[in-house]
């Protein structure tokens, strides 16, 4: 792997650490990828060294205990959109909800823009817990 250290870009791009965006400071390249690995400036290039060598198709135990906080975060939430949602369809007996008025139940949970702000929440908290847990924020 080849690290370029003080590279910026023109256009922002996302970290390979923390997947924020940031005019970047760093660079990595690793065998085998067709793209560079950008570094922030919170993250700095030994953290995204540290990603590369990450198992990417299942979690590990600090990002398990991670998402675990961060939904606790926005459970309520969760629901609070969901139950909203029921009540604005007219919903408001389980007992009689069927599969196409589900439908219509999860058509307006996925168009709302609460939704993308409960997303964008879990998106900062998990990105938040995970740099205070490996310390990069001190």
């Amino acid at each position: 792997m080849t690290a370029i250290l003080g590279l910026k870009t023109a256009e922002p791009v996302l970290c390979g650490c923390c997947g924020r965006y940031s005019t970047s400071v760093g660079a990595v390249e690793a065998p085998g990828m067709s793209e560079v690995l950008w570094s922030c400036d919170a993250c700095k290039v030994t953290s995204v060294l540290k990603v590369l060598g990450m198992n990417t198709m299942k979690l590990d135990k600090l990002e398990s205990d991670t998402i675990g906080k961060v939904v606790k975060e926005v459970s309520a939430d969760l629901v609070e959109l969901v139950l909203t949602s029921m009540w604005e369809t007219g919903s408001t007996d389980l007992t009689k909800v069927d599969e196409a008025r589900m439908k219509v139940i999860a058509a307006k949970v996925t168009d709302s823009l609460m939704l993308h702000g409960i997303a964008a929440k879990m998106l900062v908290l998990y990105s938040n817990e995970l740099r205070r847990v490996v310390a990069i924020d001190k």
